[in-house]
């Protein structure tokens, strides 16, 4: 065995151990598709839209100065107007991502209250 097959073997028995912990907890536990519900609603809409949309925010933000950045001109200082655009998108996905979970949750709320 080489030492690059050591940590794929290692790779492939975590995620087989954590698939079948889930399918058999899906099995056994009641209501186990409200809770898989909520946590799809919540970090899969975070990790799609909210999360890149923050860090877009903060690399195409005036504070953030690298020379090494395509959209920063160092001779006169100033963001070319594409990082605004990307900026102002950043923004919108980010927002938009907030009002999909809020959406989301309420929707599984309103779901679970009226059975």
């Amino acid at each position: 065995d080489s030492m690059d097959e050591i940590p794929r073997r290692a790779i492939i028995l975590e995620a087989f151990v954590i698939v079948s912990t889930s399918g058999f907890l899906a099995a056994i536990v009641p209501g186990i598709g409200i809770v898989i519900e909520i946590m799809g609603s919540l970090f899969g809409i975070l990790i799609m839209l909210v999360a890149p949309g923050i860090v877009g925010i903060k690399i195409f933000s005036k504070n953030y100065r690298s020379p090494h950045f395509q959209y920063f001109s160092s001779s006169t200082g100033n963001f070319s107007p594409h990082s605004r655009i990307f900026h102002t998108l950043c923004w919108i996905i980010t927002v938009a991502g907030v009002i999909f979970m809020i959406t989301g949750i309420t929707s599984l709320a309103h779901s679970f209250a009226t059975g």
